[in-house]
């Protein structure tokens, strides 16, 4: 986020392990939450 990325609402719900970002140039990316016991 400090280089200039924001979260973005794609609708998804509260209860997910991941959220959507935005660069400034509105390239969209998912970032994802893994549990040490799924490695």
């Amino acid at each position: 986020l400090s280089l200039g990325a924001r979260r973005v609402d794609v609708g998804q719900q509260p209860d997910v392990s991941w959220v959507v970002l935005s660069d400034p140039e509105g390239n969209e990316f998912c970032l994802l939450s893994r549990s040490v016991q799924e490695v």
